[in-house]
């Protein structure tokens, strides 16, 4: 008799079973991902919105003309309203495809974020999904948050290359490669500023602290931006407008930014419409600031309980908790920039719950889906609801229910690691 071999031959027709019945899962999932393509090809010259504007501003650079300046910038036909606010450096990445028409360069951009997202979600099912690997894990990574995905690639925003970026990081943080991870951050943080706050990442758990690792990803960040002025210092007068610009006008906007922010906004004007609106935006501003202080103190006794586990077993679970707690303090936090907590949800909903209390969840993340109108992209002044919804905030709250799941279970598992660390004859595996 071979118990062992029993119970091995169980788990591999078990396995075998539960890869068999979830064929369906993957199929739908490609035939979900075919159908995205196919629908971001037949309009594809009227999507594409943020794309067009980068290859605008490439083209003003390459003609030795501000990309900063609004004027010339609308003077574009076929141009959104919208300023260029990346940093200068940004516009060498869109130059080459300025060479080409550009139906031509959209549609080499379009593949090529379509194939870095089918990349980024087989990466996180093999590395992220827990060590069940669902088959249905492909399959609502791209119908979550609002259809995150799908909002990434037919907008063409830059954020599907940062999120590559920020999770290459977070993979070799979560395997203390620590010279891989600040060689990805910074780069991630180029585009938009804001994922540098993930530099300070290291500095949580005693086992990857490495002040001198996070200080060359600062020195390197800082030279980048030093660089970004030194180019065309007549011009930063102009990128900080524009910066500026965005901050407070898409910041208040809900429909496009469901953050933490626009939400004490919303709170403030529906609670207090009576308040003149600075006093409005003051008062908005400390509720956020209330926020993000009791996110920020509640995180940190969980890291410390992290703190007391070795990294091979809390490297995964930290960073994954990592990206839902910068998902509730950022000011800012397009509809499309929830891509980038998909695995953690994804992980509660797969691992850390069990049945049927992961349904609730999985049909939770996915309620808003009914809501969704799929008209031409065209037709309205938001380029339709297909995009951006009316289940904004769902996405804000349902990252929250996520993040409270997974402080109760890492705070659960270290007192349960702890005690067996604590028990004689027992060691913590």
């Amino acid at each position: 008799m071979n118990p062992g071999g029993k119970e091995k031959q169980a788990r591999q027709a078990s396995s075998t079973a539960g890869l068999g019945s979830g064929r369906w899962y993957i199929w739908a999932a490609i035939f979900l991902a075919a159908g995205v393509l196919g629908f971001a090809f037949w309009f594809r010259e009227r999507i594409l919105w943020d794309f067009r504007l980068y290859y605008a501003a490439a083209w003003l650079y390459g003609q030795g003309q501000n990309p900063f300046d609004n004027q010339l910038l609308f003077s574009i036909p076929n141009l959104d309203p919208m300023p260029f606010s990346y940093p200068l450096p940004i516009t060498f990445l869109f130059l080459p495809l300025t060479k080409l028409v550009y139906p031509a360069a959209a549609m080499i951009w379009l593949g090529v974020i379509s194939s870095l997202l089918c990349w980024l979600v087989l990466f996180w099912w093999r590395q992220f999904s827990g060590s069940r690997r669902d088959a249905w894990v492909p399959l609502l990574a791209l119908l979550v948050f609002n259809l995150a995905v799908p909002k990434a690639l037919l907008t063409g925003n830059v954020v599907t290359l940062e999120t590559t970026l920020m999770w290459l990081a977070l993979f070799f943080l979560a395997k203390g490669n620590l010279p891989g991870f600040v060689g990805c951050v910074v780069p991630a943080a180029a585009f938009k500023l804001s994922p540098l706050l993930f530099l300070g990442l290291p500095l949580v758990h005693p086992q990857v602290r490495r002040w001198k690792a996070v200080g060359v990803g600062g020195l390197l960040f800082a030279g980048y931006l030093a660089a970004s002025y030194a180019l065309a210092p007549g011009w930063f007068k102009d990128y900080r407008a524009n910066v500026a610009f965005n901050v407070k006008e898409w910041s208040q906007v809900d429909v496009f930014n469901p953050s933490t922010y626009a939400l004490s906004r919303r709170l403030v004007s529906i609670l207090l419409p009576g308040l003149p609106p600075n006093l409005s935006v003051q008062v908005a501003g400390l509720l956020y600031g209330v926020m993000v202080v009791a996110v920020l103190w509640l995180s940190w006794k969980v890291a410390r309980r992290l703190g007391e586990r070795g990294w091979t077993e809390a490297g995964r679970p930290t960073v994954l908790y990592a990206t839902l707690v910068y998902a509730l303090i950022m000011p800012r936090m397009s509809d499309y920039s929830y891509i980038l907590v998909v695995p953690a949800a994804l992980y509660v909903a797969g691992t850390i719950l069990r049945p049927p209390r992961s349904l609730y969840l999985a049909v939770a993340l996915l309620l808003p889906l009914p809501f969704v109108s799929f008209r031409d992209p065209g037709s309205g002044k938001v380029e339709g609801d297909f995009f951006f919804g009316l289940w904004g905030y769902w996405s804000l709250l349902m990252v929250l229910v996520c993040w409270h799941l997974f402080s109760r279970h890492l705070v659960g598992h270290a007192e349960i690691s702890v005690k067996r660390r604590g028990a004689p004859g027992t060691t913590d595996d």
